[in-house]
């Protein structure tokens, strides 16, 4: 606290119109000496950390501390490396005094006050909670199919490509199922769509539960889903399949009182190194619909 006093006591930062702006910013704004000690923390700290000023005066080790545990590093190296005037920025998570964690967006400049003869580093701290959250939304909302909340037609085949590359290198095998829901449209003729809606998502979370954590599962198009089970052969895969559609065909849904059932038909494929993403695809599309000519509700 002493410090914070000997600093202000100086005409530079005696000026009204200075210690007016500083005390009502809205970031969290500081000035923290070459040895660690912060000379000066405007109010606002305590908005965004929970922390008040002398709390950092008395502890010049508080920064360090409520960076969340995953940014330490790179908050080190970050001020490690500072060239000497330029002003750099960095996004990291803290966690609060209550527990909380936030995003933070911290620009800083290495400087020295001519009048005072202080050197240290000058930061501003800015609450980006909020933008990240909206850039992660907007992120899982492009890989992510809305209604069911799994991978999309984009983020499959991206899969699919990795899985190909991996193949050509390490010779890896690995299946594709495409599967479809029988007779979809008279469940949406006979029950309206928010009841195909309620089906869908019923659907998507039996396949996806029983599925492997290493296995792929996409809404592929409309009723229709692909799965991708990497390091499994065409009978691995025929089995995985057979499996599902037991599952699925011993389903009752109920929609505003109405049991309703469902079947599936699956065309499976196993990748071959002649396939490239789109034969790939289409041998398995066209194995269901053999399967689809032969009756439904079976795996081809």
């Amino acid at each position: 606290m002493t410090g914070k006093l000997n600093f202000f006591n100086n005409r530079f930062f005696n000026d009204r119109f200075f210690n007016a702006f500083v005390e009502l910013t809205y970031d969290c704004e500081y000035f923290r000496t070459v040895d660690g000690h912060f000379i000066y923390v405007t109010p606002s700290c305590h908005r965004i950390t929970g922390y008040i000023p002398e709390d950092f005066y008395n502890d010049s080790d508080l920064m360090e501390k409520i960076i969340h545990p995953d940014f330490l590093e790179l908050w080190k190296d970050y001020h490690q490396q500072m060239p000497e005037g330029e002003k750099q920025e960095i996004d990291f998570k803290i966690i609060t005094k209550s527990g909380e964690e936030r995003w933070i967006s911290h620009i800083c400049q290495k400087v020295e006050f001519v009048v005072s003869g202080l050197r240290g580093f000058r930061a501003s701290n800015s609450d980006i909670t909020d933008r990240k959250q909206l850039e992660q939304d907007l992120k899982h909302a492009a890989l992510h199919d809305h209604l069911t909340g799994l991978m999309n037609r984009r983020f499959m085949m991206e899969q699919l490509k990795n899985l190909i590359y991996q193949y050509q290198r390490t010779q890896k095998v690995f299946s594709i199922v495409i599967c479809d829901i029988d007779d979809f449209k008279s469940v949406n003729d006979n029950y309206g769509h928010e009841c195909g809606d309620v089906i869908l998502v019923e659907i998507a979370n039996l396949l996806k539960n029983q599925l492997r954590k290493q296995d792929f599962i996409c809404r592929w198009g409309g009723e229709e889903f692909m799965i991708i089970l990497p390091q499994t052969p065409l009978k691995g895969a025929r089995e995985v399949a057979e499996k599902l559609r037991v599952s699925i065909e011993a389903k009752r849904i109920t929609y505003h009182g109405h049991e309703i059932k469902v079947t599936m038909s699956f065309g499976v494929h196993q990748y071959d190194c002649a396939d490239m993403p789109d034969p790939c695809i289409r041998k398995a599309d066209m194995n269901l619909y053999k399967a689809k000519l032969a009756g439904k509700n079976r795996v081809f």
